[in-house]
């Protein structure tokens, strides 16, 4: 199994500032914001540029893909590696347009991981990564359980869906891929070999993360 994991270390980042904008960003892991735990093969990317809230957004993810524009553009990317993401801003000021440029390298490693995609957003802040959920109405019964739990839930695509079931200290103590179609899906988990005590179920598809709490009882 493999797991992405954001690489903080800055590779390089170029800032070309003409006029009084610049352009900027900072990368992060994504975080689930109720576990606290990592969200696998999701980064988030936060604009901190300096500029009017009129100025112009322009995101190169170095994968050889079109550019896209706006503040807020989710990409997803075919394979793990290091890529120079850019980003361009235009903004008008006192002495006519600015254009800043800055540069800095996304690396996601292999080791681990279920899946080679990765997705990254872009936005003002870290709870950009909540937004567009694919993976709606779950339920988790019994629960709690004992030999056996069932996933009740909707997705908005045909797609792989990897769930990972996780101890309160963080160990990862199950995975499985399932392919889900569209609709409804109905997901039978064997909890026989998890001990007694509380877990965090998480599910993720590419596009969506969540989690669910289970509790096992002898």
């Amino acid at each position: 199994m493999k797991k992405l994991l954001l690489i903080s270390a800055l590779i390089f980042s170029a800032s070309v500032m003409f006029g009084q904008c610049q352009a900027k960003f900072s990368k992060h892991q994504a975080v689930d914001p109720i576990t606290r735990l990592p969200i696998p093969n999701k980064a988030i990317l936060v604009d901190s540029s300096i500029g009017s809230p009129g100025m112009l957004y322009s995101w190169d993810f170095g994968d050889s893909s079109a550019p896209q524009t706006g503040l807020n553009v989710t990409h997803t990317y075919a394979t793990h590696g290091s890529y120079v993401v850019c980003l361009t801003i235009i903004d008008s000021t006192v002495v006519g347009l600015c254009t800043s440029v800055f540069c800095d390298t996304l690396t996601v490693d292999s080791s681990g991981n279920v899946r080679s995609a990765f997705t990254v957003s872009t936005g003002n802040s870290l709870a950009s990564i909540t937004e567009n959920k694919t993976l709606n109405n779950i339920k988790v019964y019994p629960n709690p359980a004992q030999e056996f739990t069932t996933l009740d839930f909707e997705s908005l695509n045909s797609t792989d869906l990897t769930i990972r079931i996780i101890d309160t200290k963080g160990s990862q103590v199950q995975v499985l891929e399932r392919g889900i179609f569209s609709g409804s899906n109905r997901i039978q988990l064997n909890t026989s070999s998890l001990e007694e005590g509380m877990y965090i179920i998480q599910l993720q598809d590419g596009n969506s993360f969540t989690t669910k709490r289970l509790q096992i009882v002898r």
